[in-house]
């Protein structure tokens, strides 16, 4: 389906003008010595106009900005459809599944989780996930550790160690999770 719209974006283009703007392209095709102009929003290829409107490119706080970016989306029947996007602040980068009945969000879930290391501290953990078939979520969760001789009292790595260049132990776990038919998030059973 994809390849029929870049053929037909080509085709047009080999019979008129391309003239980006900042939301659509325009394509004027001349056909029986007239021209007709098409809109394509850009946003259509990828993602509807209702969602991207929910997701700007940037969140503005009091005391920071949080970037995000949309990264996929999916329709599961007629009325219920999920969206994956990310969330950024210069020091972890979170992703999120949200879902939609009838363009109204019904649940979310985060999915993925990973900061920058503060090297003092023994342990680090992140999240990432990955869709199995359509709807089905497999979310990992790591943590990885320093061995306990290497932790002062206060709990820290101790002065003369460093994080990066120990030996360490990653643990992780895996959960399940799946988008059901009413838009909800539920947890699968192993």
């Amino acid at each position: 389906m994809k390849l029929l719209g870049i053929i037909f974006i080509i085709a047009l283009t080999c019979c008129g003008q391309v003239n980006q703007t900042e939301n659509k392209v325009r394509v004027d095709r001349q056909t029986d010595d007239t021209f007709k102009e098409i809109e394509i929003q850009k946003t259509d290829f990828k993602f509807p106009d209702w969602l991207a409107q929910l997701y700007p490119n940037e969140i503005k706080l009091k005391y920071r900005t949080i970037g995000q970016e949309l990264t996929d989306f999916k329709k599961l029947n007629d009325s219920v459809a999920y969206c994956t996007y990310n969330q950024m602040d210069g020091v972890c980068l979170w992703s999120f599944i949200k879902t939609y009945v009838n363009k109204t969000q019904v649940d979310s879930l985060e999915i993925g989780q990973n900061c920058d290391h503060d090297l003092s501290q023994p342990t680090y953990s992140w999240k990432e996930y990955e869709f199995n078939p359509l709807n089905i979520i497999s979310l990992t969760k790591y943590i990885e550790s320093v061995h306990d001789s290497l932790i002062d009292k206060n709990g820290y790595v101790k002065e003369k160690y460093d994080f990066l260049e120990s030996e360490t132990i990653i643990d992780s776990t895996r959960q399940l999770f799946q988008v059901e038919q009413n838009g909800m998030i539920k947890g699968i059973e192993k």
